[in-house]
């Protein structure tokens, strides 16, 4: 399925989620754990040794899990996220990440660092790299969630083109089960 195709199904979910979450009853105290599925929508910057960096639009499915310690959070995710960046005749098709979180319990917001691994792939090569960055989870209810991410994500040797660095700015959507 074309990118563009996935990202207009994906946002149409976020849409379709987001209106549900609207009108759903709002909670005073937030649960943080338990399994959680949802969608993102993301806008990438990439940039590789010696190449001028390109944007894209990103869609991406993330499962994760979140065990809440009062104030304390911890959880873990997996993160498959569809985005074609065009570094010079390199061209990326997605990136999978793992990524472990500690966060702070504000009651129906959850703030949070992630640290973990992602691996890239283009059409001729995968290698593998680290990923960074910090987000946001808004509960709007019991079940849903709605956030932000900001991740940096550094992969060396991709086709042998030198060091890809790339930044990436989610809109997310979860349901916990």
């Amino acid at each position: 399925m074309p990118v563009a195709k996935q990202t207009q199904n994906l946002t149409w979910l976020v849409v379709s989620l987001t209106t549900a979450m609207a009108v759903a009853t709002p909670v005073t105290s937030a649960d943080w754990s338990g399994f959680l599925l949802g969608a993102s929508i993301a806008r990438q910057n990439a940039s590789m040794d010696g190449t001028t960096g390109h944007d894209a639009g990103a869609a991406g499915l993330h499962l994760g899990y979140d065990l809440d310690f009062g104030q304390l959070v911890l959880g873990g995710e997996l993160e498959v996220e569809r985005a074609q960046i065009q570094l010079g005749s390199i061209e990326t098709q997605e990136m999978q990440r793992v990524k472990l979180r500690v966060g702070y319990d504000f009651g129906q917001t959850l703030g949070y660092v992630a640290v973990g691994g992602v691996r890239a792939e283009t059409e001729l090569d995968d290698d593998i790299g680290a990923v960074i960055g910090f987000g946001m989870s808004y509960s709007l209810n019991q079940n849903l969630r709605v956030g932000g991410e900001i991740l940096h994500q550094e992969v060396d040797g991709l086709e042998n083109g030198g060091m890809m660095r790339s930044n990436s700015l989610s809109l997310r959507a979860s349901f916990r089960f």
